[in-house]
């Protein structure tokens, strides 16, 4: 089966977020503007921004992510993203309470 390369889009009405496959073989990059609006492209200038409103901008790596609170406007990174779900649950005391050596 073919696995690739994949960007994929997705909202719930709550947010809205894209994601990388693993490959990373499609170009995914971001820019925010200073009114906050998110903007997603396969490549830098295919939407015409001035450079100048242009507050942040970066690109999804393989397996990476990005996610924008529509309620709160709240930007959330790969790093931020991942860093909030691993600390919801205690992940690591699992793995050492529960690893066995042989």
């Amino acid at each position: 089966a073919w696995d690739g390369p994949a960007l994929l889009v997705y909202s719930d009405g709550k947010s809205i977020g894209a994601s990388l496959d693993r490959n990373g073989l499609r170009p995914a990059r971001y820019s925010i503007t200073s009114d906050g609006t998110v903007y997603m492209m396969s490549e830098t200038g295919v939407v015409d921004l001035e450079e100048s409103d242009i507050v942040q901008k970066g690109r999804l790596g393989p397996g990476q992510m990005i996610n924008v609170d529509l309620a709160t406007g709240e930007f959330k990174d790969n790093i931020a993203i991942k860093s909030e779900i691993a600390s919801r649950h205690p992940y690591g005391e699992w793995v050492k309470k529960g690893r066995k050596d042989v």
